[in-house]
C-alpha cells in the first residue's frame, strides 16, 4: 500500500468514526423536544428576539464543549425560529429573559452541564449584566446547579417565586429528561415491495414520516424516533442535522448522504405517543430488483437491533416468490425476537370471493410451513388507520372521503374487531369514545398499538 493510499484509508476511517459518533448522538438527542416554541420571547419584538439569539450564541460559545456540529444545528434552529416575521404581541425588558437564556443554553448543550461549565455560564451571566444583586445571583446559581447535578434540586426550583415565569419551561426540561431516560422500545419493520409498509408506519406515528409506494422509494434505513412532547417541529439527520425539517425535507433524501441511513424524529399521535419508540424501517425487498435494497435490509435484520420485528404482508399477494425468499431469511436470522405479522391491505379483499377468516387461515398455514410456530397475525387496513389518525387534524379530500365511505362498509363485513376480540380477548375492552377511535379499531391499528405496547413491556 502506498503512503497516499494509507492516508486515504486513514481519512476514510476517520470519517466513518465521525459518522458513528454523530449517529450515537442522534440516538441520544432525538427523543428531546424543542423548548423555544413555548418561550415568551417568541411573542416579543423582532429586535428583542434578535438580541436573544445573539446572547444565546455567546453563552454557548463560552462553554466551548467541542461537539460543535450538534450545537450548530441547535443554534441554526433557534435562529430560524427567532428571526421569523412573526408579529409581536408584547414588549418586555430584556432582563425578563435572563433565566430563559440559561435554560436554553443548557438545552442546546444536551440538557446537562458540568460543575466547571456551570461556573463559566455564571460568569458569562454576570458579564452580560444579569445577577447583579445577591438574590438574582443565588437564583441563577441554583438553576445551574440543578442541571449540573442530575436535576436533584429541580422541584426546589419550581417552588422559587423568582422563577414563576420559567416554571413551565423547567417542567418541559424535566419532561424531556424523563422521556429520554425511559427504556426505548425498538421496532424493526420489514416487508417485500408494495406491502404498504410505509403507510403502516405513518399510521402508527399519526404523521407522514415515510414515503409511500407511489413516491420514489429509497434504499436506506429510516430510523424514526418519537419525541417527548409536541413542539410543532420535525428533525432530520441526512447528510446534515436539521431540527426544523419540513415535509419536503422529510420526503426528499439528499444526494450528499452517502451512508445507508436517515434519521427523523417527530411527536407521535395515538396510543404510542407516550412510548419512547424507535422504528427502524428497512427498504422494501424485491429479489428480482435492487440488490442494494436487499443487502441493506439483510444487514439490518442480522444486527438483531430490535425488541420487536414487524413483518408487513400484502393480503392480496400472499406466498409470492419474493415473500418465500424473504421469510426464509427472516426465519434464519430472527432468533428469539418476537415477530408480529401484519396482514395489511385487507380492504382490497373481495368479500364475494375471499373472506378474512379464510385468508387468515391460509396465512397461518403458510407461515407455519415456513417454520414460524403459532405466528402472531394482525389484520389491518393501514390506509384507513392513517386517515383516522388525521381526520381531526385536517379535512379529508372528496376522493379520500368517498374511499373511506366505501371502505367502511367493507371493513364492517370483515369485522376486524371481532377477530381481535376472539384472539386477543384482553385488548381494548372499553367502549369507543369517538369516530376516530371507532375507525382505528375497525382498521386494526388500535389493536396493533396495544399489542406493541404490551409486547414491548415484556
Amino acid at each position: 500500500m502506498s503512503i497516499r493510499d494509507d492516508e486515504q484509508k486513514t481519512v476514510h476511517m476517520t470519517g466513518t468514526e465521525e459518522m458513528q459518533k454523530k449517529v450515537e448522538a442522534v440516538a441520544e438527542y432525538f427523543p428531546l423536544s424543542q423548548l423555544l416554541p413555548q418561550n415568551p420571547v417568541m411573542q416579543d419584538t423582532p429586535e428583542c428576539r434578535s438580541l436573544y439569539f445573539v446572547k444565546l450564541r455567546e453563552y454557548v460559545a463560552r462553554v466551548n464543549r467541542g461537539n460543535g456540529w450538534y450545537e450548530a444545528a441547535e443554534l441554526e434552529a433557534y435562529e430560524r425560529l427567532l428571526r421569523t416575521d412573526r408579529v409581536s404581541t408584547q414588549k418586555r425588558e430584556f432582563s425578563y429573559y435572563q433565566y430563559f437564556l440559561l435554560l436554553d443554553t443548557i438545552f442546546i448543550l444536551g440538557g446537562r452541564i458540568t460543575e466547571k461549565e456551570m461556573e463559566i455560564l455564571l460568569a458569562e451571566h454576570r458579564q452580560t449584566g444579569f445577577a447583579n444583586n445577591r438574590q438574582d445571583a443565588r437564583v441563577a446559581e441554583a438553576l445551574l446547579k440543578a442541571f449540573a447535578r442530575e436535576l436533584v434540586r429541580l422541584d426546589g426550583l419550581l417552588r422559587k417565586p423568582r422563577l414563576s415565569n420559567e416554571r413551565e419551561y423547567i417542567r418541559l426540561m424535566r419532561r424531556n429528561r424523563q422521556f429520554q431516560q425511559k427504556k426505548p422500545c425498538t421496532l424493526l419493520v420489514t416487508a417485500t415491495m408494495s406491502a404498504g409498509k410505509s403507510t403502516f408506519i405513518n399510521a402508527l406515528a399519526g404523521k407522514k414520516l415515510c414515503k409511500s409506494r407511489v413516491e420514489a422509494c429509497t434504499g436506506k434505513i429510516h430510523t424514526i424516533y418519537n419525541k417527548a412532547f409536541e413542539d410543532g417541529l420535525s428533525y432530520e439527520y441526512d447528510h446534515a442535522l436539521v431540527l426544523t425539517a419540513g415535509a419536503e425535507e422529510l420526503m426528499d433524501d439528499n444526494e450528499e448522504n452517502q451512508s445507508d441511513s436517515i434519521a427523523v424524529a417527530a411527536k407521535f399521535d395515538g396510543k404510542l405517543k407516550n412510548t419512547r419508540l424507535i422504528i427502524n424501517d428497512s427498504p422494501g425487498v424485491n429479489f428480482s430488483g435492487s440488490a442494494e435494497h436487499r443487502d441493506i435490509t439483510r444487514r439490518t435484520l442480522e444486527t438483531g437491533n430490535g425488541d420487536i420485528l414487524i413483518y408487513v404482508m400484502n393480503a392480496a399477494q400472499l406466498a409470492t416468490q419474493d415473500e418465500d425468499e424473504h421469510l426464509d431469511f427472516v426465519k434464519k436470522t430472527v432468533g428469539t425476537t418476537p415477530v408480529i405479522f401484519v396482514l395489511n391491505k385487507v380492504d382490497e379483499l373481495d368479500p364475494e370471493e375471499e373472506n378474512l377468516t379464510r385468508t387468515l387461515r391460509d396465512m397461518r398455514e403458510y407461515l407455519e410451513e415456513k417454520g414460524f410456530q403459532r405466528p402472531l397475525i394482525c389484520p389491518v387496513s393501514a390506509k384507513t388507520g392513517w386517515m383516522a389518525q388525521n381526520m381531526e387534524k385536517e379535512s379529508l379530500s372528496r376522493r379520500e372521503t368517498r374511499w373511506l365511505e366505501t371502505t367502511e362498509d367493507l371493513l364492517e363485513e370483515l369485522d376486524i374487531p371481532g377477530y381481535y376480540k376472539k384472539v386477543f380477548p384482553r385488548l381494548l375492552k372499553s367502549k369507543c369514545s369517538s369516530e376516530r377511535e371507532r375507525l382505528l379499531r375497525a382498521s386494526g391499528i388500535a389493536y396493533i398499538e396495544e399489542i406493541i405496547m404490551r409486547t414491548g413491556r415484556n
